[in-house]
């Protein structure tokens, strides 16, 4: 998981002279992309793009071999299902990434699920801003077990974490388990 600014205008130089200072950035339609260099736990934002949006970028993926399997899936605060930029339909994607989030909300929830001990991770990730120019993104553990004992408390989570296991003992999987297509 990584943090990215949108500048809302397309702007060559400004990319080449971030690339120029090892800055990954490109040119998009009607804008441009800038992957916020990380020191530590610190996410650095260059001065040229702090106006710019700030975007959480998340991934689901993962899935089973023979003995083991683990998948990550991604939703929001409230366990719905989110809108993927991207969904790779060709290459090797066996037990590897399925959908491409881009989160412009503080908060989303990462569920992992675990297949040799069916055990299932609610987390919450989140953006903490104490500096101008530099982004936190911290993670907290909301709860950790065996699905069967989700408490009631998390069952906003049930839905994500029904397809967190299902992805994780799904053999060599390819395909997207929880995304909305809305």
């Amino acid at each position: 998981m990584h943090l990215v600014m949108r500048i809302d205008r397309e702007d060559g130089p400004l990319v080449a002279n971030l690339k120029s200072r090892g800055i990954e950035a490109k040119v998009v339609r009607g804008g441009v992309i800038v992957v916020l260099p990380q020191n530590g736990d610190r996410f650095e934002i260059p001065d040229e793009v702090c106006h710019g949006r700030l975007f959480i970028e998340a991934t689901e993926g993962g899935g089973a071999t023979s003995k083991r399997g683990q998948s990550t899936i991604i939703c929001d605060i409230i366990g719905c299902a989110l809108h993927p930029y991207f969904v790779p339909k060709h290459g090797d994607l066996s037990n590897g990434t399925h959908a491409f989030f881009s989160v412009s909300t503080d908060h989303v929830c990462v569920i992992t699920g675990i297949r040799e001990t069916e055990e299932v991770i609610i987390e919450v990730m989140h953006r903490e801003q104490n500096e101008p120019l530099a982004v936190r993104l911290v993670r907290n553990e909301l709860w950790r077990g065996r699905l069967v004992e989700l408490p009631q408390m998390w069952s906003q989570f049930e839905e994500a974490a029904l397809a967190a296991m299902a992805k994780a003992n799904c053999y060599h999987c390819r395909e997207a388990y929880y995304i909305s297509i809305a």
